[in-house]
């Protein structure tokens, strides 16, 4: 990673989490409406800033029980916002983000009790993004 680029996360939904980090270490997260996301992911990311989203799999069990349009749509902003700024975007698997407890970001200061969760849902896609591009060491994760 360029020490001049910003890391972010979203965590895709009905109720949106994005969480991003500074090149000089500061973090935010809130949770928010799709398009309240999608716009400050648009308004404040810049060529080189690496976005991961997590990925979101139609199959039986959610095409019966959780219909998750907004989710897909996101996703698909998502990748559009960054074909157009030069971002690098990675998907995650929901599974990468429940490898990171809330203990990891209780120790980096990064939880953030939001009425959802979607805050610190996307707050532990972005440990992992900043770990897999050496912003972040894995001992943080013990």
């Amino acid at each position: 990673m360029a020490d001049d680029n910003y890391v972010w996360a979203i965590d895709p939904g009905k109720v949106t989490g994005i969480a991003w980090r500074s090149p000089t270490g500061w973090f935010g997260s809130d949770e928010m409406a799709p398009t309240d996301a999608l716009d400050r992911l648009y308004q404040h990311a810049e060529k080189g800033d690496l976005v991961a989203y997590e990925t979101y799999a139609v199959n039986s069990h959610t095409a019966k029980f959780s219909r998750q349009y907004d989710a897909l749509e996101t996703i698909g902003a998502v990748k559009y916002i960054g074909h157009m700024l030069g971002l690098r975007v990675i998907a995650q698997s929901p599974g990468q983000r429940k490898a990171v407890g809330l203990h990891v970001l209780d120790k980096l200061h990064w939880r953030n009790n939001s009425p959802d969760g979607h805050a610190n849902d996307a707050a532990r896609h972005l440990v992992v993004a900043c770990i897999k591009d050496n912003v972040l060491a894995t001992d943080v994760l013990l």
